[in-house]
């Protein structure tokens, strides 16, 4: 008896199985799914992101210049835990002063890094 659909068949297992993934090893995802940078891409992790956001907001709503954080560093050495409205966005800010330092980059880059346009 002819299977006439066999060697489609066939060639269906052979391509999937060697497309299939390594099980051992880890399967591939854009750095943003991954978790390796924010959404926007601009920082190193979603955290970080969200914080910065929660900040802005922070200091619209206090009228206060989006820069207070960085001026009382540089006027008398503020500690964040003491300046910022949670501990979890004073853990942000300092982890966030590390990364830029050690990329090289300025203290004031978020501040400066291309957004994409929120529509709110």
């Amino acid at each position: 008896m002819a299977y006439p659909c066999l060697p489609l068949a066939l060639a269906l297992v052979a391509f999937s199985v060697g497309a299939a993934p390594d099980p051992g090893s880890p399967i591939e995802l854009e750095p943003c799914i991954r978790g390796d940078v924010s959404a926007s891409g601009l920082f190193p992790t979603q955290a970080m992101e969200d914080a910065f956001e929660s900040y802005l907001r922070w200091t619209q709503v206090q009228r206060l210049s989006p820069l207070v954080a960085f001026e009382s560093l540089i006027q008398g050495g503020a500690d964040p835990d003491t300046l910022l409205p949670t501990r979890h966005m004073a853990g942000q800010f300092r982890d966030y002063l590390r990364w830029v330092e050690e990329e090289g980059l300025s203290p004031l880059y978020a501040f400066t890094a291309s957004r994409p346009h929120d529509p709110d």
